[in-house]
């Protein structure tokens, strides 16, 4: 099973694993909350979420310390893409992060409340992630579109512009900040710093027909 879910065929590795689980004894083997865990993960990666959910559940009430911290950012994951946000659950992964010491705690609590639409509690969240901690840069580039979102079109311009001097121009997250900064700009009516960011988009990025195709309604805009 192991060997299986290393060279990436998930849906085969879940199915031995979920055979292991079903052998009498098997639970009181060493080895029950790696495979448990490891159960959830095939069925995370091959896309079966509502499975991997259950066993995720299952390795935080096993509690092996080996596995609990990465159960819980795939259950704060889980609850984004499958759209169940409760508070008791997801408080219950937060403490679980903060008892272990994870330096991105701020940042899934955060980009959870963005993903939830709660976005003013967002940006107090991830408030909370410290610079040069893990996720921090993509903790920025959401807050300012948290700030886009609610209308605060001056403090997203002013954190997509503080961000934009630390990424690398061969970055994702450049091409995404830019991005976002011609989307605020052509909200707010200027056209032609709108065009400035678009053109700052690589034109290797997976984001250029974007750029591209809103440069062309500045354009129209502008006459």
């Amino acid at each position: 099973a192991s060997v299986r879910y290393m060279l990436g065929d998930y849906t085969s590795a879940a199915i031995i694993f979920e055979g292991l689980l079903d052998e009498r004894g098997f639970e009181a083997h060493v080895g029950y909350p790696s495979a448990v865990f490891y159960l959830a993960d095939s069925y995370f990666l091959s896309r079966n979420f509502l499975r991997a959910k259950r066993f995720y559940q299952e390795t935080l009430d096993l509690g092996d310390r080996e596995y609990v911290v990465e159960a819980a950012l795939r259950l704060i994951d889980l609850a984004t893409i499958l759209g169940e946000f409760d508070d008791a659950s997801q408080e219950r992964y937060y403490e679980i992060l903060e008892r272990s010491g994870a330096e991105n705690t701020s940042y899934q609590r955060g980009k959870s409340l963005y993903f939830q639409g709660r976005y003013a509690d967002a940006i107090t969240a991830f408030g909370g992630v410290q610079a040069g901690a893990e996720g921090a840069e993509r903790a920025s580039y959401l807050t300012g579109v948290a700030y886009a979102r609610l209308g605060d079109y001056e403090a997203a311009l002013e954190r997509f512009g503080a961000l934009r001097e630390q990424l690398e121009d061969g970055d994702d997250l450049f091409a995404l900040t830019q991005l976002a900064r011609g989307r605020v700009y052509y909200e707010v009516g200027e056209y032609r710093a709108a065009l400035d960011a678009y053109s700052a988009v690589p034109t290797n990025s997976s984001h250029i027909q974007d750029a591209l195709y809103e440069s062309a309604w500045c354009f129209v805009s502008l006459g």
